[in-house]
């Protein structure tokens, strides 16, 4: 990142409250209705709505690639938009249980760092078999593709593009996250956490729409910055279709069917895990739109 006096960090700060929405409720109250109140969730996720928010900050900001990286780093509750790529180079391991990606969780993780890893950029386009912990893409641990990508769209040769930038993290690592926060919501239906009645409980299937819906307001809304957007665009241009009624019903589903888990006799939950993966299986196949 480009040095910057001190007028310099003002406008970084200025910009950013300019952007991002401060917290609206306490930690633990319930966030409003999303959609126009199509999905309502039942836990705190204005911390992934602001995260959606950076992104449309990156996409909009006129200002350059510093304060793009500067959003892309800036923190909301523990996580950034760096943070869900799984950027943590300086501790590398890829079982890093600190990773917000976890690929004993998320079976379509494993299956894009090897397709990367196979790939014209990976060391893995020979066919040799290497170390998993030697597995790379640009050079770099392919557990932390998202990143890499995002970090090679800032440094590349033919300049900084924000847009670009912008739509490639919304479809390359919020993507990701939120299919990993759809399967989260399967593996805690499984393992029944103490602390899902806490007031602090944040619930994943609750983090998966937030990340998928985003600032879009209303069904009819055209444009915004939110993967529902996206979806949206795409179905009207390429596939006639709109996926995002199906892929909110699934989501209302699904976070029916952890608060039911939470409280069902242990014989009940392994049937309705089976049920919330068979959403969740569904709901990212509409999202490859």
């Amino acid at each position: 990142m480009r040095r910057h006096g001190r007028q310099g960090l003002v406008s970084l700060l200025l910009t950013l409250l300019s952007y991002v929405h401060l917290p609206r409720e306490a930690a633990g109250d319930a966030s409003d209705s999303l959609l126009g109140g199509q999905y309502q969730p039942t836990s705190n996720i204005d911390h992934i709505i602001q995260l959606t928010e950076l992104v449309e900050a990156i996409e909009n900001n006129a200002n350059g690639l510093a304060e793009a990286e500067f959003f892309y780093r800036t923190e909301s509750h523990g996580l950034s938009l760096e943070k869900i790529s799984n950027s943590n180079e300086d501790d590398f391991s890829y079982s890093n249980p600190s990773h917000f990606l976890n690929q004993d969780v998320n079976p379509l993780y494993p299956i894009y760092m090897f397709a990367f890893w196979r790939g014209t950029h990976g060391n893995g386009r020979s066919g040799n078999d290497v170390p998993r912990e030697s597995m790379k893409f640009l050079s770099k641990p392919v557990d932390f593709y998202g990143h890499t990508i995002i970090q090679a769209e800032f440094e590349k040769e033919s300049g900084y593009d924000a847009e670009v930038t912008a739509q490639t993290i919304r479809t390359t690592n919020m993507w990701m996250a939120t299919v990993q926060s759809l399967y989260n919501g399967v593996q805690m239906c499984d393992e029944k956490p103490d602390d899902f009645d806490e007031p602090n409980f944040v619930n994943p299937i609750d983090m998966a729409a937030a990340f998928w819906i985003g600032t879009q307001e209303e069904e009819s809304a055209v444009g915004g910055g939110s993967l529902y957007a996206w979806a949206k665009d795409i179905g009207s241009k390429f596939t006639g279709q709109d996926v995002n009624a199906q892929i909110v019903q699934r989501l209302k589903s699904l976070q029916i069917n952890l608060q039911n888990c939470f409280v069902a006799p242990e014989e009940e939950t392994y049937d309705i895990a089976a049920n919330m993966r068979a959403d969740a299986d569904s709901i990212t196949r509409l999202m490859t739109v």
